[in-house]
């Protein structure tokens, strides 16, 4: 390992251009990632209840529906009533419904003079308030229509859109969710036109739930990655005083997620509710590496050593240590694929890809970027001549808290044990 720390040192150049030719391709591979937030995921493939549920799904249809609610003080009027039903045609043309149930589609079964009618609620929309008011109270009455279709109080509806299994999708992917989100966007255009015709109007449903996660997904990553990264340079710049070193943790990760992203989508792998916290994991976790790396190789620099030296003397020391670490990590997130669980086995792949990515990062682009910006290395690590508040030296901090630990045992095991009982 000391070997190829020590190339990378002294060839930067080279493997600064390899890297970037490597991170280029792996970002044009990565801009065809999609996202896949489908409960289907959480079923076991191996399972014979899925089995037995795709069954029931080809003898009943499709389980996926989409629903709008519509809300308004005066629903039972004409003119809202009509403005309900092009509603309701429009709702139908969109690809990709197969039926609506609605109060204009489920059939209303009333007795009549000793005679069972069956048939549409409006047949067709009456226009005088007596016969509207007449139809309100009977559909409010009918346990078939109440709380179905139509609200108790008679001022709010659904309308239901059961969806098809195999339905046109949209150019923008394929899948079950690229299926799920033109579902949703054009549900939204239709409503759109009718936004103020209304109380209230919106639409509920498996689209619009699985487009508000990956929105969701996606708004997490904007928060996380930044407050992550932000709390490694502050950790890392204020222990090692130097903010150029705690740059190098963060531009590993940037690469090493670019290579991990590349790959899952050649795979064919999406983004899915568990993996898409990998890049938070490799900035995190991987730091480690990272860190040991550079507290070696200061402390060896300030102890006279020249950069080519310190680099592999710090790969000596701490190179076995830092292989194990990133084995056991590679090998503990792929085991989780050994789970017959398809959003556990692309987590695996993932994460594991990830971690092992991060870990080349740290061996190539780490002594490349010290060759380069080595000079910029502020010396006050301990052992050199610059003053530091005695509260900010990492050292003496780490003396300080074993020393309180080590003398008491019993008092740290304590606090384990009564932390952890709750747990159980």
């Amino acid at each position: 390992m000391w070997r190829l720390l020590k190339y990378s040192f002294l060839h930067p150049c080279r493997i600064i251009v390899f890297l970037g030719a490597v991170t280029c391709l792996a970002v044009y591979s990565a801009l065809d990632i999609r996202l896949d937030v489908s409960s289907d995921q959480l079923l076991p493939s191996r399972s014979p209840l899925l089995a037995s549920y795709h069954s029931v799904r080809e003898t009943f249809g499709s389980d996926k529906i989409a629903a709008v609610y519509v809300e308004d003080s005066e629903l039972f009027t004409a003119s809202t009533l009509r403005r309900l039903e092009t509603l309701d045609a429009a709702l139908a043309e969109i690809p990709g419904v197969q039926r609506i149930d609605s109060i204009f589609t489920v059939n209303h079964i009333r007795g009549s003079d000793g005679w069972i009618e069956v048939g549409p609620l409006f047949d067709p929309i009456p226009n005088t308030t007596e016969d509207l008011q007449a139809l309100r109270r009977s559909a409010t009455n009918n346990p078939i229509l109440r709380r179905t279709v139509i609200s108790v109080d008679g001022t709010a509806t659904l309308f239901t859109l059961y969806l098809e299994d195999d339905a046109p999708l949209a150019e923008k992917g394929s899948g079950e969710s690229a299926f799920n989100s033109a579902v949703f966007e054009n549900i939204e255009t239709v409503l759109d036109k009718y936004q103020g015709n209304f109380d209230s109007l919106f639409q509920i449903g498996t689209p619009a739930v699985q487009v508000s996660m990956s929105e969701l997904m996606i708004s997490d990553q904007r928060f996380l990655l930044p407050l992550s990264a932000l709390i490694l340079v502050s950790l890392i710049g204020v222990t090692l005083r130097s903010f150029n070193s705690a740059a190098i943790p963060i531009l590993n990760a940037a690469v090493s997620t670019a290579w991990t992203l590349g790959l899952i989508a050649f795979l064919g792998i999406p983004i899915n509710m568990l993996n898409y916290i990998v890049p938070a994991l490799i900035l995190i976790v991987g730091a480690t590496e990272d860190v040991h790396i550079l507290t070696e190789f200061r402390a060896l620099r300030l102890s006279g050593k020249n950069g080519s030296d310190a680099i592999e003397e710090a790969g000596r020391r701490v190179g076995l240590t830092l292989l194990l670490t990133a084995l056991t990590t590679i090998f503990g997130f792929a085991a989780t694929g050994l789970i017959s669980i398809t959003v556990m086995r692309e987590f695996a792949v993932t994460a594991a890809a990830g971690m092992s990515f991060r870990f080349a990062a740290t061996l190539l682009l780490l002594p490349a970027y010290l060759s380069l910006a080595g000079h910029m290395e502020n010396a006050g690590v301990p052992g050199s001549n610059t003053q530091v508040a005695p509260w900010l030296n990492p050292d003496r901090l780490a003396a300080i808290i074993m020393g309180k630990m080590v003398a008491r045992p019993f008092l740290v095991i304590s606090v384990f044990v009564l932390f952890s009982i709750p747990s159980f």
